[in-house]
């Protein structure tokens, strides 16, 4: 389940949610891959569109779950019973042989039934992208580090920590890439003092790797 909560006066604001596919444009169109959350937990994001900078966490069960599904093996019913249906149960689980190969996972520490990332910083973008003229409203996060695979379904973590600057139209893809890039920038130097932000880090909505 979707978790929100907010720390203090504004910041940091934490925010937890299951990574879902996007526009699919972070990474071919910009060479910025990011992680969209789902929309359940965009849309009770209470703080201002624009671009943020702060942590962030994935984390990966391991632990097999399942999925009941229902199909009909009659194509007219008089009443809904579950004798009507056929039960399929699947079992899902992130395979070994999966683990092994994605640079995802490779960097992620086995705790309990899950595996866990260690904190990431990160710059993100919420509200509906002026250049790209987006319909609804999303939060898409640029985890600065480099995994070369997509970690869909996977549940991030995400430690709103300041505001970078407000959301605006740019004249070309690429004015918009220079202006990510010093966003990129911006963070890096503003979490740059690691004894100002622990406090951020040793929060209990981080899982602790040790």
């Amino acid at each position: 389940m979707p978790n929100i909560n907010s720390v203090g006066p504004r910041f940091p604001f934490y925010i937890s949610g299951q990574v879902v596919k996007g526009f699919g444009r972070g990474s071919k169109q910009l060479g910025i891959p990011t992680a969209n959350l789902e929309s359940q937990v965009v849309n009770d994001i209470n703080l201002n569109n624009g671009i943020y900078y702060g942590f962030s966490q994935i984390q990966v069960s391991t632990r097999p779950f399942y999925i009941v599904r229902l199909t009909h093996q009659k194509k007219l019913l008089t009443c809904h019973r579950l004798k009507s249906y056929k039960v399929t149960v699947i079992l899902f689980q992130v395979p070994e042989s999966e683990v092994k190969k994605n640079a995802v996972f490779s960097e992620l520490k086995q705790i309990g039934d899950q595996r866990v990332s260690p904190i990431y910083l990160m710059c993100c973008s919420l509200g509906t992208n002026p250049y790209f003229q987006n319909e609804t409203k999303s939060l898409e996060v640029h985890i600065l580090n480099n995994f070369g695979y997509d970690f869909y379904g996977c549940n991030l973590r995400v430690a709103i920590c300041g505001f970078i600057r407000g959301e605006k139209n740019f004249g070309s893809l690429s004015e918009l890439i220079d202006a990510i890039n010093a966003d990129i920038e911006f963070t890096k130097q503003q979490l740059s003092n690691e004894e100002k932000w622990e406090s951020v880090k040793n929060n209990e909505f981080f899982i602790k790797l040790v």
